[in-house]
């Protein structure tokens, strides 16, 4: 499935009376951290593919690492990520995106199965995959090994909890703490999102069932 998804503009509802702060604030915490993400995809786009886009492999992530690129690759495919599917014959360089929401535990594998396949060697591409503080960066390291790949570079996209995103007044100071969050590597490590970029480093040892 080829698809091709800008961000979605902000509808009547997202400019309604907040009579849901919590729904409100949650919606409110999310689109801060797209626009951290986006920033820093930009930034890493750049610096990874500067001759030619990627082609991009989104795996089970309900086409939200479609939209977080979008402007940044040549073309993208959608994979629902309740199999490991044969990827889309596409030219290299690729980028495998795996946004997945917490306790994914059994796609996230087969979104490293899948990777595998798409990205044969160190030049063929990036592997990006979004942890919601379930591991430390040591812990993702020893998950993206057996399967060849190393991380290259690692970042977080804010340190608060969603919680301080509800009052409206509260907002604005709370965007800046985790804009200032982002940019110190020091902090990374408390965030409540990262975001890992990993090369393929080694042919790696199957795990049982990734055959």
């Amino acid at each position: 499935m080829t698809t091709d998804i800008s961000p979605a503009p902000a509808t009547a509802g997202d400019r309604e009376p907040e009579r849901d702060p919590v729904r409100h604030g949650l919606r409110a915490y999310v689109a801060a951290v797209h626009g951290r993400q986006r920033r820093y995809l930009r930034d890493l786009a750049w610096r990874a593919f500067p001759v030619r886009r990627p082609v991009q492999h989104d795996f089970g992530g309900a086409t939200r690492g479609i939209r977080l690129l979008h402007g940044m690759v040549r073309t993208a495919h959608a994979y629902d990520g309740s199999v490991v599917p044969e990827p889309v014959r596409a030219d290299l360089p690729a980028v495998v995106t795996a946004f997945l929401p917490p306790g994914h535990e059994p796609v996230r594998e087969r979104a490293l199965q899948f990777a595998r396949r798409v990205l044969p060697h160190y030049s063929s591409g990036l592997l990006l995959i979004e942890d919601h503080k379930e591991r430390t960066p040591l812990q993702m390291a020893g998950l993206l090994d057996p399967y060849g790949f190393a991380i290259v570079e690692w970042r977080g996209f804010g340190v608060l909890a969603p919680a301080w995103y509800r009052p409206r007044w509260l907002r604005p100071l709370a965007r800046l703490i985790d804009d200032v969050a982002c940019r110190i590597p020091a902090l990374h490590r408390y965030a409540r999102t990262v975001l890992y970029v990993a090369r393929r480093v080694h042919a790696g040892a199957a795990p049982a069932g990734s055959r």
